[in-house]
């Protein structure tokens, strides 16, 4: 594994508490914490030197006409590990 690969892999690790911390907001702030069916999915799809790209995917399924589905687009900061719109 070469430097680069290595500090990608070590910058993957810092990475998951992160989206798990944006998962666990997102159901705090959005009031879904304690509905059943509730979820929030984080994941990256995209970096560069400076960023994560992530994809934040919540709302309620509960196998029923009244699924309700949100998508949206964030940048995790590489330095900062800050999440940014």
């Amino acid at each position: 594994m070469n430097h680069t690969q290595k500090e990608a892999h070590e910058d993957f690790d810092k990475l998951k508490p992160v989206l798990e911390k944006l998962e666990k907001d997102t159901l705090r702030d959005t009031g879904l914490k304690n509905r059943n069916g509730a979820f929030a999915s984080a994941e990256m799809f995209d970096y560069d030197d400076e960023c994560f790209d992530v994809e934040l995917t919540w709302g309620i399924q509960c196998g029923s006409d009244d699924d309700v589905t949100h998508t949206e687009q964030y940048k995790v900061n590489r330095e900062t590990w800050e999440v940014e719109d």
